[in-house]
């Protein structure tokens, strides 16, 4: 058999915050790794917005129209970024214009996934999943977090390639229902992939 070393290049980098910034998250990597994303908080305003660099260059550059910005994430195709601000979630394109709210979020954002067929899965970390199109409309609860269970809430969905089953973090008091789970748009059922000690899932 022949085995082939991938072609792509490995990259180290080093983003400190902008010039009279701090940063407030990490950084998420587009799809085709040519730029990353992430939240910045200016020093004498104290508002958050997001900002965007292209490894390219050593230059982030903040993105109009994302005050109070939080979890962000890439649409397939690395041309715009979701995040969540105000109680919306919104979308804007990575290199600029205005922002568009896609929908109301009435608890507390712990995260979201962008499918390559035109659905955004968010965690609503008190209350469980949803699932949205990218282009608006009716929100649909997928998973519901199980208090009777104590599971105090559930973060950081990931769409599997597919874009039907993903994996999700369920945190929770008691051990044995903390971890890693898989799931499907299709199904409320899930299924416990990790446990607590094994996920580190974020």
């Amino acid at each position: 058999y022949v085995t082939h070393e991938s072609s792509l290049p490995s990259v180290r980098l080093n983003q400190p915050a902008p010039p009279g910034t701090s940063l407030v998250s990490d950084a998420v990597v587009s799809p085709s790794g040519r730029h990353l994303a992430f939240v910045a908080r200016d020093a004498q305003s104290g508002h958050s917005a997001l900002w965007v660099r292209a490894l390219a260059s050593t230059e982030p550059y903040p993105l109009p129209g994302t005050a109070a910005a939080s979890n962000p994430f890439w649409s397939p195709d690395g041309r715009t970024l979701g995040f969540f601000a105000n109680g919306k979630l919104m979308a804007v394109d990575a290199s600029g214009g205005p922002a568009r709210v896609i929908a109301s979020v009435t608890g507390t954002p712990a995260g979201g996934s962008w499918g390559t067929r035109g659905v955004i899965l968010f965690a609503d970390s008190m209350r469980g999943l949803y699932a949205v199109s990218d282009s608006g409309g009716p929100v649909r609860q997928i998973t519901r977090v199980d208090h009777a269970a104590t599971d105090p809430w559930y973060a950081w969905p990931q769409f599997l390639p597919d874009s039907v089953h993903f994996l999700y973090q369920v945190v929770a008091i008691d051990g044995s229902r903390a971890g890693i789970f898989a799931g499907s748009l299709d199904s409320p059922e899930s299924v416990r992939l990790l446990d607590a000690s094994a996920a580190t899932f974020a």
